[in-house]
């Protein structure tokens, strides 16, 4: 029974981890690359 919850559902949920995964991923290192752009920036104008 265990074997078929993980063959159905268990990939199913792994893909899905991975997606939000990559997702959360993409996020952070846009938010880190914008804030240390926008530090460069800042100082640039003064």
């Amino acid at each position: 029974m265990g074997k078929n919850l993980l063959e159905n559902g268990g990939i199913e949920m792994i893909e899905l981890l991975k997606e939000v995964g990559m997702a959360f991923v993409w996020l952070m290192l846009g938010y880190l690359v914008g804030e240390r752009n926008a530090g460069k920036d800042k100082s640039d104008d003064q």
